[in-house]
């Protein structure tokens, strides 16, 4: 995790950061990772939900909200 603090625009996209730092983990630190991987997705979903916050929803038609509300819940499916 302090790859990502000390670097953070190596880490704009996350998922391909992820994959090539994956290939540097050895068996032995296998669940470091794992663990790391499951409180970046708990601190993630967080700083998701507080954005959305900042959302109009009042602005957006419904079925734009709908997209949008959608879109943030399920990302980590697609």
């Amino acid at each position: 995790m302090d790859k990502i603090k000390d670097n953070p625009d190596e880490w704009d996209d996350f998922e391909l950061a992820c994959g090539k730092e994956l290939k540097n983990i050895t068996i032995d630190k296998i669940e470091e990772f794992i663990e790391a991987f499951g409180n970046f997705k708990i601190e993630f979903s967080k700083y998701l939900s507080e954005q959305e916050k900042n959302i109009n929803y009042d602005q957006l038609s419904n079925k734009i909200a709908d997209k949008t509300c959608d879109s943030i819940n399920n990302f980590y499916k697609r």
